[in-house]
């Protein structure tokens, strides 16, 4: 799913949006997304991949995820 896109009900599959609101691309953001129906079960695991511009040249040094 993508993170950067918006939610729509019922779209959980490849490249569907995961965004709940506004995406925030600034320094210490803050965005929630949502699996809408679907959960992630006591030893299962979820993988983010980061996909950039090939211009890009910066680096992540951290990223936290908080379930609620």
């Amino acid at each position: 799913m993508d993170t950067a896109k918006a939610f729509a009900s019922g779209q959980n599959g490849d490249n569907a949006g995961a965004l709940v609101g506004s995406h925030d691309s600034s320094l210490n953001a803050t965005n929630e997304v949502t699996f809408g129906t679907k959960f992630v079960d006591n030893n299962e695991y979820i993988l983010i991949k980061i996909v950039a511009d090939k211009t890009w040249t910066g680096n992540i040094t951290q990223m936290s995820v908080s379930w609620s």
